[in-house]
């Protein structure tokens, strides 16, 4: 079934969409029609079966909205900071994230991270939110993830009070396999918090940083990871490792 984000509360039981890329989305790529079904997520991650009504080149009427019950939110608060990989690599990455459950997701500013000077214009933010609501929907996610804007290492250590558990993953000699470190952990666990390095890792000072800060260096195998491949199998783990 079709599922689709309304960027507002959603009430009553009915709703117009007029909303022109979301209509041809609708009329034109799904080709949708009168009688067919679709669900819906609103901002608040409340979630709506309905029926199309009517489609035409001026609106899509949907009618009949059912609330829904949802357990596609229930799986762990999960936070992860990404070091920004060179080329445009960050798009793939919230892609898959947001497809992984990921809650919040930070694009991350590190000693040894290359990137282009226009990087914290709105327009790059703007683009990933869109990355993530098509990807939402894809997987028929029922709650976007929050994009960050882009963040400095320091700060997010400076603000990483908030989480249970914390998490970075190095290749430097203090870290421990992530499994170990998992299976060592007691339940409930609350929010969590990942960190990713970039090509050539963390310094060694950020590593020494990041554990003042409480983050325990975790190792993700013997081979040396790419940004984004690091990213998801990170994110894949913990999810299936610590979801009910």
């Amino acid at each position: 079934m079709p599922h689709f984000y309304i960027p507002h509360r959603i009430s009553g039981s009915s709703l117009i969409i007029t909303d022109e890329e979301r209509m041809h989305h609708i009329r034109d790529v799904l080709r949708l029609k009168p009688g067919e079904k679709v669900s819906l997520f609103d901002i608040e991650g409340n979630v709506f079966q309905a029926e199309i009504a009517e489609v035409s080149k001026e609106r899509v009427v949907l009618s009949s909205l059912t609330a829904q019950v949802s357990e596609k939110n229930a799986g762990i608060d999960l936070t992860v900071a990404c070091a920004i990989p060179k080329r445009s690599k960050l798009d793939e990455i919230i892609d898959k994230l947001t497809q992984l459950g990921v809650n919040t997701i930070i694009p991350l500013l590190t000693e040894r991270t290359l990137v282009r000077a226009d990087i914290h214009e709105e327009s790059h933010l703007a683009r990933w939110n869109r990355v993530a609501l098509s990807a939402s929907e894809q997987c028929q996610r029922d709650k976007l993830p929050v994009i960050i804007r882009v963040t400095t290492l320091q700060e997010v250590l400076a603000n990483s009070a908030v989480y249970s558990l914390k998490l970075i993953a190095t290749v430097h000699e203090s870290a421990q396999p992530l499994r170990k470190v998992i299976e060592g952990l007691p339940a409930p666990i609350g929010k969590i918090i990942a960190l990713i390095g970039p090509e050539g890792d963390f310094s060694p000072a950020e590593v020494a940083n990041a554990r003042t800060a409480g983050f325990i260096p975790v190792s993700l195998g013997r081979l040396v990871l790419r940004v984004e491949t690091a990213a998801v199998a990170l994110a894949a783990y913990l999810q299936l490792s610590l979801q009910d």
